[in-house]
């Protein structure tokens, strides 16, 4: 995806040429570019999957009539490749880009508001099946259980583990090696929706709270503890504190069972992000690991490891 692509689309949807195109490089799903035209900022997200632009403001679109600083939509093409839309510019930068100069207390903050509006998604109707879906229609996606979405992001990192060739796959065994613990755990969950992605990236931070929520190209239906797993995993990766994880476990009034699941989900994540290296994405280049980096994630696996080996046996 070049510049000319979206110097195009200014001229289908505005009858001019953009001041300024900036590519974001954050996400590894479609493009997205934030332009300046006619004294205006936007953000305009392209792709050449059209479920990915059809998710996106599905969505949006849904979210809407919510309570949630999501960006408005202005243009959508679902009709010819390159896909694309046009939606609202929201200040801010990526939770991960201003974490590290963030008081104790608000990122105390942050977690408050992040948690009211995982509560506010809720207001959505559960949906028929789960996973990770571009719309309530979405068959394709739809799992019968929650069991079965966790299996299948498993399956994928095991995947890109032996693809590139960096990890050991038993890592992925020692994770499956748990599931049958948490199948009654499985059970109880509801396909409910909340926010997947929120986690050092897609929250934009704007003098120390939320002004928006971004990239949402599709929702996830099942445990929302998942997403507090992830977000623990991205600030692992940045080698900073937890305290935004602790005080957004203490909102969720975690009881036992779902301490225990947390750990599972993270190292479900740690494999996720091991299968990660040596992938290309969007970029032009596959990301390259040195051997820091490789013991780094190596260690991390065998601490969560370890806890969730003591927790599991007393239980």
């Amino acid at each position: 995806m070049t510049d000319e692509v979206v110097n195009e689309i200014c001229l289908r949807e505005f009858s001019n040429l953009p001041n300024s195109v900036n590519r974001n490089l954050t996400g590894i799903a479609g493009y997205v570019y934030t332009i300046d035209i006619n004294n205006e900022k936007y953000v305009i997200k392209v792709s050449d999957t059209k479920e990915l632009i059809s998710g996106s403001t599905y969505w949006l679109t849904k979210l809407a009539r919510l309570e949630l600083p999501i960006p408005k939509i202005y243009a959508i093409n679902t009709q010819t490749s390159p896909y694309y839309f046009i939606m609202s510019f929201l200040p801010g930068k990526d939770l991960g880009l201003v974490y590290n100069s963030l008081s104790k207390e608000t990122k105390e903050n942050i977690a408050t508001e992040i948690y009211t509006y995982q509560n506010e998604i809720l207001k959505l109707p559960t949906a028929s099946g789960y996973g990770f879906l571009s719309s309530y229609e979405d068959k394709d996606n739809k799992r019968n259980s929650w069991k079965e979405v966790v299996e299948n992001h498993i399956k994928r990192s095991e995947n890109r583990i032996i693809q590139n060739g960096i990890f050991n796959k038993e890592y992925v065994n020692r994770v499956r090696s748990f599931i049958p613990h948490f199948d009654d755990y499985f059970n109880t969950i509801e396909p409910k929706p909340f926010f997947d992605d929120t986690t050092t990236k897609n929250v934009l931070i704007d003098n120390g709270k939320i002004s928006g929520i971004i990239d949402l190209d599709w929702l996830c239906f099942g445990d929302r503890l998942y997403v507090i797993a992830l977000t623990t995993m991205s600030l692992i990766s940045m080698h900073t504190d937890l305290e935004y994880i602790e005080s957004w476990k203490k909102l969720e009034k975690l009881n036992i069972a779902q301490d225990n699941v947390l750990l599972f989900y993270i190292l479900v994540f740690c494999i996720d992000f091991m299968s990660e290296k040596g992938m290309k994405f969007n970029k032009s280049e596959s990301e390259v690991i040195n051997q820091d980096e490789k013991a780094f994630l190596e260690n991390v696996f065998e601490m969560y490891f370890r806890k969730l080996q003591l927790t599991t046996a007393s239980t």
